[in-house]
């Protein structure tokens, strides 16, 4: 918020969980949204569905990252079906879009328990692409309310 105000920006920061249904007054209301969310199907449905349920009419766009590093050919087939169920098209892929730095906690991780060397990285290591969908006509998103289920973890998870 610093930011939008030195540069003027009107901005409105509202924190959310987004495991509870989003307010009516923000459904249909959008034109694109961005969202960047963990990793496993049901973070997807909570941020990238809900975030399909704000925009206003067939042709708007959203974004967000996801990686294979985290995600198994298994878990993008289920993401793919998830996708054409909300009626949206992928239309662009910018690979290596986001670069995050590295956290500092990954002693804490599962992916330093599995890993055989126990190294921190030197250099940013965790990438993931960018993906631009568009809605279709008769597009819907998710409304689903996951009440205080863990959706930010999963199986393949190892970098929380």
């Amino acid at each position: 918020s610093q930011i939008a105000e030195q540069e003027k920006f009107e901005v409105n920061i509202e924190p959310f969980d987004m495991r509870k249904p989003l307010p009516k007054k923000y459904l249909k209301s959008f034109d694109t949204f961005f969202t960047d969310p963990p990793e496993t199907l049901k973070a997807a449905d909570a941020f990238v569905g809900k975030g399909i349920s704000t925009l206003r009419s067939a042709g708007c766009s959203g974004y967000f990252g996801f990686t294979r590093r985290e995600a198994s050919l298994n878990k993008w087939y289920d993401l793919q079906k998830l996708l054409t169920s909300y009626k949206v098209v992928v239309t662009d892929i910018m690979h290596n879009f986001n670069e995050y730095v590295n956290w500092g906690y990954e002693k804490e991780t599962r992916a330093w328990e599995l890993s055989p060397l126990k190294i921190k990285p030197k250099k940013n290591w965790y990438r993931s692409a960018f993906y631009r969908i568009v809605t279709l006509k008769g597009y819907k998103g998710s409304t689903k309310n996951y009440g205080s289920q863990n959706i930010y973890e999963d199986i393949e998870s190892s970098t929380t």
